[in-house]
Formats: C-alpha cells, sequence, structure tokens
C-alpha cells in the first residue's frame, strides 16, 4: 500500500514539473514572437500622420509623428494637443486618455480639397449612421463604425470638411461618447448657401 502511495505521488510531482515546464516554453515562445512579428500598420481609413486611435504616445512620440504642437491641455480625462491645419483657424485635434492612448483625432481638410462622401462609399461600403452636427445647420455626419471613421460635410457639395478618427466600435457605444456631438433629425433651419465651417 506504501508502495502505491509513493507511486502516486511521483506520478503526481512529475505530472506537475511536466505541466510547469510546458508553460515556461509556452510563455518563452509567445514572448519571443510577439517581438519579432511586426505591428500591423494602422488602417489608412483611421490613422492621421501615421497615428490612429489607440497608440499610445508619449511626449517624445508624439513630437516626432506628429511635430511641435500649438497647444496641449491637461484635463481630468487626459490631455488635447492641437496642430497647424489647413483649414483657417480652425486646428487639427488628437485626445488622448490619462494613459497617453490616442481616443480621438479631429483632422480638418483643406477648403481646395476634392474628397467626398462618395468616395469613401465606394470604397467602405455605406456608412453606418448618417446623422447631423448638433446645433448646426444643414452639416451632415457619415459614421462608418467599423472603420472607426466619421465624415462631416455640408449637404449641398458633400465635400469632405472634417475628418474624426476613434476606435471601432458598436452603436450602442458610440452614442454614449463621440455620438453626443450628433442628431438623427436635421436642423429645422434652411440650408446655408456657403459651404459649412468646421465643428468645434
Amino acid at each position: 500500500m506504501n508502495k502505491l502511495l509513493i507511486l502516486l505521488q511521483m506520478i503526481k510531482k512529475r505530472w506537475f514539473i511536466s505541466a510547469l515546464t510546458l508553460f515556461g516554453i509556452a510563455f518563452v515562445v509567445s514572448s519571443i514572437l510577439s517581438v519579432f512579428t511586426p505591428t500591423p500598420p494602422p488602417n489608412p481609413d483611421n490613422q492621421w500622420r501615421g497615428v490612429a486611435p489607440g497608440f499610445v504616445l508619449s511626449e517624445e512620440k508624439a513630437l516626432e509623428a506628429l511635430g511641435e504642437p500649438l497647444s496641449k491641455v491637461e484635463t481630468p480625462e487626459g490631455a488635447r494637443r492641437t496642430y497647424k491645419s489647413d483649414y483657417p483657424i480652425i486646428p487639427h485635434e488628437v485626445v488622448s486618455d490619462t494613459k497617453n492612448k490616442v481616443v480621438l483625432i479631429k483632422e480638418y481638410l483643406s477648403p481646395t480639397t476634392t474628397e467626398t462622401v462618395a468616395d469613401y462609399n465606394t470604397r467602405l461600403g455605406k456608412a453606418d449612421l448618417s446623422l447631423y452636427v448638433e446645433g448646426a445647420t444643414g452639416i451632415e455626419a457619415h459614421v462608418f463604425l467599423k472603420t472607426g471613421l466619421i465624415l462631416i460635410n455640408g449637404s449641398v457639395s458633400q465635400i469632405v470638411r472634417e475628418k474624426w478618427y476613434f476606435t471601432p466600435t458598436t452603436e450602442e457605444f458610440f452614442f454614449k461618447t463621440w455620438g453626443s456631438s450628433f442628431t438623427r433629425e436635421p436642423s429645422s433651419h434652411p440650408e446655408p448657401a456657403s459651404p459649412p465651417e468646421p465643428t468645434q
């Protein structure tokens, strides 16, 4: 009986050591693969200057990728950096959380741009949501949830004036975050004759 107990204890001990060894090997292999596996580039429709939502930007990385900011404002939620744009007065914005992870990018396009919503519909498919900028007249927002992209334009020209980049998400979560800036119904005021100004 004692011999049987000793044998069982030896088997359990060897099994434990074997399992521990396999776990260690798997961990080492996983670590090596993570080092040598290149990080896939961001989706070109979900990044600005090579920076995409979800990227962690230290001060050094932000300076290297985006250049010197016009301003940086610290908030309880993180930080908001602004960068010079080709659109008069209104700069690009990069918003990050308290851990320096980028959560939102706002790009303001040049007044001479020829990009249209139709260009993106052809490439990405029809937008998941067609909304309106809250408090603005005749300014539409086309939301691509799976891409993490918002196109903002005037309903007359369909020329894209702004591009917002966010982490791809669901419709429900979108309305709890960035969707609060938009409504499902248009303004009751008539459409302005001049091109719309970007939203603030």
